[in-house]
């Protein structure tokens, strides 16, 4: 008699064992966290836009706020030192 071995499947991530290869697959996929990004000083908060607006006193109607100094850089422009 032969014995027959059933296989698992191991997510990547956590390396738990699962009976079904897509259950592993999607075991540890990579999650996405909505943030909100204050346009003045760039502070991170999650799933809070009014948290982000009220930062350092941002006005959504009023004019954007300048560029940063890297901003300008990227876009190509230099410092004068």
């Amino acid at each position: 008699m032969k014995t027959v071995i059933e296989p698992k499947f191991r997510c990547g991530e956590c390396h738990e064992l699962h009976d079904d290869e897509d259950e592993a697959r999607f075991c540890c996929v990579p999650s996405v966290v909505e943030v909100y990004i204050c346009p003045i000083c760039h502070t991170e908060y999650d799933h809070d836009e009014e948290a982000a607006i009220e930062c350092c006193g941002f006005d959504p109607d009023g004019p954007p706020p300048p560029p940063t100094a890297a901003e300008l850089e990227a876009a190509g422009q230099e410092r004068l030192f």
